[in-house]
């Protein structure tokens, strides 16, 4: 069987793949075995891309086979009726073998044209073709008369003798609405004569649509159809297996990774339209380049043709479904939550609620129910237990598919396991170049990829009998942890910023979550390994970072409810120690930096813990003598630093706001404590006055000053200056007050 991939229509039986041939051959049945001088007019009804111009195709193959004319006209092309007369009589003489020119074509005279009289009923049927015809047939010969011209349509009676004349009209509802009505008109007056038949590819929803606003004297626009179209032939609807017949015949002629087995599950949503089904399954070969690069068990290709289905029918729709991400939860785990629901059948559920895709619908009552029906389709498939990828992933994995699928990166791997370890870096920097190298874009993707794979492989050994198989397994396991040591510290992912927190939460959470894991000896050492690369990640991570991470609930024991061995427990809290340790390293220089202290008013004490340790009495910076050592030396040089005063100022006024203020971000009961640890706050206040200031900002630290006594700190701890005076003498803070 010969497979149409292209738009073109089919053109014989061995290309028919949705059993239209049937219904084209009873057409043609019905045209031959008409009566001997009978004439019929034939519509052929359907819908864009529904085959009406293969239907005719069969129906002309039919017709020719057993000998009957054939005459192509596709209407929408000429502007007006002239020139598809003239087209038809050029095209049906030609076929005919018909010479106008010839000596023996005049010869047969007025005799011929008397005997067609006589067969086409009325000389009155025949003046009026020739009214019709003449002017077109002006523009084919430099001269027409009156005998030539119907000397012309006696010859076409003759030449076909027994045969029948079909002619076949493809695209009618393409034409000018304007131009319908005089054109049929003029088709059936014209050449309406025994043998005659007319065959006509429409829509008759488009036809009346344009139709209908045309002058009221044509009638109805399914009324004046009627006139004209005397057996109406609706377009049959391929079945449910003629369809999965056809898409599984145009998967193989493509010869591209289309998964067969997942078209057969969506069979039932694929559209019955063969021209938008066979583009859509183009749509989908033409993506090969892209699916081709995954595992067929890495994606739930039922799902995301589904996916695909909706894209490729409406993008407009699916573009703003696509934004957003509760929804696309929604059909996402609805099948579930519908099966879990504690609901009772009597309970009313709205339909926004039960489809809450449905905002995105079209308004057309048959396009919406497509499109509940694809989304319902997604929904009942369960998807959460299948492939890799959410759905708000699949909905994009065509346009932008990940910077690396599971096969590339088990690729990848599988081609390291020979290699050295101490050739191991600069092999993986070498191979990823083919991905496009070492870079923020395939990096994270990678470390996502060995932690997935890393996971599976631990759950699959443990769960082994055999001890050496769980051993050899195991040892798979050592080789990922030496692949993401390479890429976090010794190729600088964290130190270079290549990896951000998000990898750094993956990667501690899947060492977290064996942390446990350990009765064994082999278990152990894996264990000891892996502590081993989270304490080498965290020492290499800018400090940025590490403010970033001490705030994640990863490292807040107190928020722990889980489990750990007290070797993870002990790792916790050696993190937080090294982290802390830099953290209140950065204090030290941010009260040198000329705006060191003043950011720390826009940072959130919830997402960064750096601000919660620089107001926190309990944190390092505040209980190591030697940090306050530090602090102290730095606050001496206030009095020649002016931006070292400022930052002492800043500090004050931080404590003030977060303990007897506003609080906003700052811990307030923290806060207070710093203030009544005297020794600081003298230092502290002592810096901020070092020098004088102007009487706004002076001001401002009186108030803070008298709130603070009058909470019972001693006023010997914040001690004023002479230049403190001249403004208590001229009445200033009288004014303030």
């Amino acid at each position: 069987m010969k497979i149409v991939i292209s738009d073109r229509p089919v053109e014989i039986p061995e290309e028919d793949l949705l059993g239209r041939f049937p219904f084209a051959k009873n057409i043609a049945d019905q045209i031959i075995h008409t009566p001997d001088k009978g004439s019929l007019r034939i519509g052929i009804y359907g819908g864009w891309g529904e085959g009406k111009t293969s239907i005719l195709r069969l129906i002309a193959n039919e017709l020719e086979r057993h000998g009957h004319v054939c005459v192509w006209v596709t209407p929408w092309v000429f502007s007006n009726r002239e020139e598809v007369l003239e087209y038809l009589i050029r095209e049906i003489t030609n076929k005919l073998k018909i010479d106008s020119n010839s000596g023996d074509f005049a010869k047969k005279g007025a005799q011929l044209v008397k005997e067609f009289r006589k067969t086409s009923g009325s000389d009155i049927k025949l003046k009026l073709a020739e009214s019709l015809i003449g002017p077109a047939l002006e523009k084919y010969f430099s001269t027409i008369t009156s005998e030539k011209s119907q000397l012309i349509i006696a010859t076409i009676e003759e030449k076909l003798k027994d045969r029948k004349l079909v002619i076949l009209v493809d695209d009618l509802d393409r034409v000018r609405p304007e131009l319908v009505p005089d054109l049929l008109l003029t088709l059936r007056e014209a050449l309406d004569f025994p043998n005659y038949f007319y065959i006509m590819a429409l829509s008759p929803e488009v036809l009346e649509q344009g139709l209908k606003d045309l002058h009221q004297g044509w009638g109805e626009p399914r009324q004046f159809l009627e006139k004209i179209i005397e057996l109406p032939k609706y377009v049959p609807v391929p079945s449910l297996q003629e369809r999965n017949e056809y898409a599984k015949a145009l998967i193989n002629s493509f010869k591209a990774k289309i998964s067969k087995k997942a078209i057969e599950d969506i069979a039932p949503f694929l559209n019955t339209n063969p021209r938008k089904l066979k583009l859509y399954l183009r749509y989908i070969a033409s993506l090969y380049g892209v699916f081709s690069r995954f595992h067929d068990d890495e994606v739930d290709w039922g799902t995301l043709y589904l996916c695909l289905l909706l894209r490729f029918e409406f993008p407009k729709e699916i573009r703003l479904l696509i934004d957003d991400e509760e929804t696309l939860s929604n059909i996402e785990t609805s099948y579930i939550k519908e099966h879990m629901s504690s609901r009772s059948k009597d309970d009313q559920i709205n339909e926004a609620e039960k489809f809450p895709e449905i905002q995105y619908a079209p308004q057309s009552v048959s396009e919406k129910e497509r499109f509940l029906s694809i989304c319902k389709a997604i929904r009942d498939r369960g998807y959460l237990f299948k492939g890799k990828y959410r759905l708000s992933r699949l909905m994009t994995l065509s346009d932008i598919p990940p910077a690396l699928t599971f096969k590339e990166i088990e690729n990848l791997l599988d081609s390291l396991k020979t290699i050295e370890s101490k050739h191991l870096n600069n092999e993986l920097v070498d191979r990823l170049k083919a991905y496009g190298g070492f870079n923020t874009r395939i990096c994270p993707a990678l470390v996502e990829g060995i932690i997935d794979i890393r996971q599976n492989l631990l759950g699959y050994s443990v769960d082994l009998e055999i001890e050496s198989e769980l051993k050899k397994g195991l040892q798979s396991v050592g080789f990922l942890t030496d692949i993401l040591r390479v890429i976090s510290v010794e190729l600088g992912g964290f130190s270079n910023s290549i990896l951000s927190i998000d990898s750094w939460q993956a990667i501690f959470k899947h060492c977290a979550s064996w942390a446990h894991f350990e009765t064994f000896e082999y278990y152990k050492s894996l264990r000891q390994k892996e502590r081993e690369l989270l304490k080498e990640i965290v020492k290499s991570m800018p400090k940025k970072m590490q403010f970033e991470i001490i705030g994640s609930r990863e490292l807040d024991t107190e928020f722990k409810f889980d489990k750990k061995s007290d070797e993870f427990d002990n790792l916790i809290k050696e993190l937080r120690s090294i982290i802390e340790e830099n953290v209140s390293d950065s204090f030290l220089d941010a009260f040198v930096d000329p705006t060191g202290i003043e950011s720390f008013w826009a940072i959130d004490m919830y997402s960064s813990k750096g601000k919660f340790f620089l107001f926190s009495k309990q944190s390092l910076f505040h209980t190591d003598p030697e940090y306050r050592k530090k602090l102290k030396e730095i606050s001496e040089k206030s009095s020649e630093n002016i931006e070292i005063q400022r930052n002492f100022i800043t500090y004050f006024r931080m404590l003030c706001y977060g303990g007897y203020g506003s609080g906003g971000s700052f811990p307030r009961e923290e806060c207070q404590a710093l203030l009544n640890d005297h020794e600081l706050l003298e230092l502290v206040w002592s810096a901020s006055i070092s020098k004088p200031l102007n009487p706004r900002a002076a001001g401002g630290l009186y108030r803070d000053r008298e709130n603070l006594i009058k909470q019972g700190i001693p006023k010997k701890i914040l001690t004023t200056p002479k230049w403190w005076h001249r403004f208590d003498e001229i009445g200033f803070f009288k004014k303030v007050e």
